[in-house]
């Protein structure tokens, strides 16, 4: 019995030595080793135009009755995307049975958090959407990089294409006041800065890098 516990210690040892030895490795040889973040975000109250994310608040008379309906003001159902400036897209929350779109961690919650997002090569682009039975609704979209880069930069520029393609894809709009919305520079901020915290313009998010 003794015999054995010392056979299974000592293959433990040597898988956990193979472990580390085939990530210095993959440094050594210059493989990249792909760095993991949580992103939490908290959602404003309302919309950039005073709406309710659930729609407008309020009662509701019911043709040809005198009664009256409150319509609840409901918080966003938040999802999250990640986007490249080669145009690979992944989103994150929720699957079900099958179901090949992604649902809300959060259903009607104002703050929500991701773990384990894969980070990709910066600069890289946040879609912060509201999940909607009808059609997603734009939270909002962040360019984030690991230095400064002017709204005139080429690397910028082909990120803000790529997330502006993603953004009509994931929430396509026909409102008049989001459209002229969206025809705004997209913010950028250094990644770094967020870890304490960037105000976007519906929202503000914090990152954090896994070790």
């Amino acid at each position: 019995m003794k015999n054995l516990s010392y056979a299974v210690l000592a293959t433990a040892l040597i898988l956990v030595s193979a472990c580390f030895a085939s990530h210095a490795a993959d440094r050594q040889s210059g493989v990249a080793v792909a760095r993991r973040m949580e992103v939490d975000v908290v959602i404003n109250n309302t919309t950039a135009n005073g709406n309710s994310w659930g729609g407008v608040p309020g009662a509701l008379i019911v043709p040809g009755t005198s009664a009256m309906i409150n319509l609840p003001s409901l918080a966003p159902s938040a999802v999250l995307c990640v986007m490249t400036r080669q145009k690979e897209k992944s989103c994150y929350g929720r699957r079900f049975n099958g179901d090949r779109r992604v649902h809300s961690p959060c259903a009607h919650s104002f703050d929500c958090s991701w773990s384990s997002i894969r980070m990709p090569e910066q600069p890289f682009a946040l879609l912060i959407l509201d999940e909607h039975m009808t059609g997603d609704k734009l939270v909002d979209v962040v360019l984030l990089g690991d230095r400064p880069l002017g709204e005139n930069n080429p690397v910028r520029q082909q990120l803000d294409t790529a997330a502006r393609e993603a953004a009509a894809e994931l929430a396509p709009t026909i409102l008049p006041w989001e459209m002229s919305r969206r025809q705004r520079a997209f913010q950028f901020f250094p990644l770094q800065s967020c870890l304490e915290g960037c105000s976007l313009r519906q929202s503000k998010i914090v990152i954090f890098m896994d070790d």
